[in-house]
């Protein structure tokens, strides 16, 4: 165990980052949510507990999660939750890509200490009680073995405390997402259901980037979500954001074949819809190599296996320069494909990107077609496949350009 002491802040956030593999502001936010004392006698919490790196990560992701929702661990007298809500959102968007949303029944071990609606009224409570002992210098009020172990915090009492706080479903943060746009990005079920069933929510609020709350949960794969959004009259289910995207378009991306199904079966939703780039929701599937997603969209007859894109570029282009051969071969196989088509990049085809990318099983595929010209030259520089692989070193697609 740990015996460092420390009696600043910033030296405990430096020993975090050294010992404990921890970035500098992710320690601030341990040491800010949590409301670790820094005093005389603290030695590090984490050591203290034996939260090693990826517990803590865990620890930290379901403070952050209850941020997300706005129903903090502490609620200072004097300042009510609606004016910490942006600040506190904010912290949470900020470090959204370097941690992990994850549900707090999912998230806890055994040596985490639990938080409940209790915690948020006894904020005293919020660190004490781990497994393995109290952390030194924090209340002893929770450690007491008089003290009955915490229930979790989990979605449902989450829920039932933002109703006891009788909580505004439509305040948005600086970003301009509402608390039913969080909830509905991390999949919080419960939390979803409750707020949609509030009379006054908006439930197809659209924040900064004219994303609504079925875009967010589209593009995470929430099909439970996903389905209580578009069941209301009042969610429009193609709704596009300021880059033209639609929810299919951001499933279709991620590779969600069940949230695709839900939308395609809609009759109010167009399954080709280009974005301000010209790109259908196939277009993106093939990019990614989601070829579930790609088979379902190409069997409908609303869908142009062969679109372009502003720059020319057809589905088959992105999923070759890719190297996605299943998708290739998907696309390759109908009629109403072009393989040897151009794009507005210099006139570039499918297998001259696949060639500069040194995928030689797209290759092969493509060769093997009548209607794609193997020395196929570029507008304005005249650069063939076999030059591109020539440049790059691929040494195997050269070899088969060259046969």
């Amino acid at each position: 165990m740990c015996s460092i002491s420390f009696t600043e802040a910033r030296l405990l956030e430096e020993h975090l980052g050294a010992y404990h593999n921890t970035a500098s502001d992710t320690a601030h936010e341990f040491i800010d949510h949590c409301e670790i004392p820094v005093e005389t006698t603290q030695i590090c919490p984490l050591c203290a507990t034996e939260h090693y790196p990826v517990q803590f990560r865990r620890h930290l992701a379901r403070h952050l999660q209850e941020l997300a929702l706005f129903a903090l661990p502490k609620v200072d007298d004097g300042e009510g939750l609606e004016s910490r809500v942006s600040h506190s959102t904010q912290d949470l968007l900020q470090m959204d890509d370097d941690m992990d949303f994850q549900s707090p029944s999912n998230s806890t071990t055994a040596s985490e200490p639990h938080l409940s609606v209790e915690h948020i009224k006894d904020p005293d409570g919020v660190m004490a009680g781990s497994a393995k002992g109290p952390v030194p210098g924090i209340s002893e009020k929770s450690a007491s073995s008089e003290v009955e172990p915490e229930p979790e915090l989990n979605t449902e009492s989450t829920a039932e405390l933002l109703a006891e706080l009788k909580v505004n479903p439509n305040l948005k943060d600086k970003f301009g997402r509402t608390r039913l746009s969080v909830a509905a990005a991390s999949g919080q079920e419960a939390i979803v259901q409750w707020l949609v069933g509030q009379a006054e929510v908006e439930a197809d609020s659209k924040d900064g980037t004219g994303r609504t709350p079925l875009s967010w949960a589209a593009e995470n794969g929430h099909e439970d979500v996903v389905q209580l959004l578009i069941e209301r009259e009042d969610v429009h289910a193609d709704s596009k954001d300021i880059d033209g995207r639609t929810p299919l378009s951001w499933a279709a991306e991620r590779g969600y074949e069940d949230v695709v199904q839900l939308l395609i079966e809609r009759e109010d939703v167009h399954a080709d819809s280009k974005d301000i780039d010209g790109r259908t929701p196939l277009s993106w599937a093939t990019e990614g190599g989601h070829g579930d997603v790609v088979q379902l969209l190409i069997e409908r007859k609303d869908v142009h296996a062969d679109s372009k894109d502003t720059g020319g570029r057809t589905p088959l282009s992105w999923a070759a320069e890719n190297g996605h051969e299943d998708v290739v071969q998907l696309l390759i196989e109908r009629e109403d494909v072009h393989a040897g088509s151009k794009d507005n990049i210099d006139g570039r085809t499918p297998l001259s990107w696949a060639a500069e990318r040194g995928h030689e099983g797209v290759v092969r595929l493509l060769i093997e077609r009548e209607d794609v010209d193997v020395d196929s030259k570029g507008n304005t520089d005249g650069r063939t496949p076999l030059s591109w692989a020539a440049e790059r070193g691929y040494e195997g697609v050269v070899q088969l350009l060259i046969e």
